[in-house]
């Protein structure tokens, strides 16, 4: 029997080849998205994979929506992740051992967290369980951290936040380790997860307002 990854990969170096043949003559504006012939045995592929077949139609959380897993969905990423591979001259069979981890992973430990406008520390502690304050510039770098800190500016008055587009950088940030988030699921399990964590956070927010500051905070979070 076949595996997997050497259905994945076949297919991707077949898609690879006619993407670069159907680019070859188009304008740059008219390159992408690939056409339907070249995602078409790609989606097939996909399709056929042990991985796929376990969890298709299933509910994969993420960032608080729930696309249902379906292989013409995952072709373009899977397209767009090979297709950078074999720019930057990597193995492109890491970009089908991703789509099989992916689909693999019903259950994955996970951080939340939030950041709080209004609250400066110059130092972590302890809150509940899992749970830590700490400062806005001591979290990991990531995608979301680098969004903040470049739309952050001094706003009128000395003001700390305004609007979701208007703010001052946070000055401190909840980081929640999860265990066993629901990844995968064919119920709502991951959303009731993200409803408790939300919870949690905004009680976390209501006491540091009483016992820190008086003053009203703001809280932005995401979970990865």
């Amino acid at each position: 029997m076949t595996s997997d990854r050497g259905i994945l990969i076949r297919a991707l170096e077949l898609a690879l080849r006619a993407w670069e043949e159907w680019r070859r003559n188009k304008s740059l504006l008219a390159q992408y998205p690939p056409g339907e012939s070249i995602r078409s045995p790609l989606t097939e592929a996909i399709g056929q994979c042990a991985a796929y077949e376990a969890v298709a139609g299933h509910v994969l959380f993420t960032a608080n929506s729930g696309p249902v897993l379906h292989a013409p969905r995952l072709a373009l990423p899977l397209l767009y992740r090979a297709e950078l591979a074999q720019r930057e001259g990597r193995d492109i069979g890491q970009d089908a051992d991703w789509l099989i981890r992916l689909l693999g992973t019903s259950q994955a430990n996970g951080t939340f967290t939030g950041v709080i406008w209004g609250l400066s520390i110059d130092s972590g502690a302890p809150l509940r369980k899992h749970s830590r304050l700490i400062p806005f510039g001591q979290l990991p770098d990531s995608r979301l951290k680098k969004w903040i800190s470049d739309r952050a500016g001094k706003l009128w008055n000395d003001a700390i936040w305004m609007s979701q587009s208007y703010f001052d950088l946070p000055g401190a940030a909840i980081v929640r380790k999860v265990d066993e988030f629901p990844y995968i699921r064919t119920d709502n399990a991951a959303f009731m997860t993200m409803e408790d964590l939300e919870t949690e956070a905004y009680a976390t927010l209501v006491f540091l307002q009483g016992r820190a500051t008086g003053h009203p905070l703001v809280l932005g979070y995401c979970s990865r």
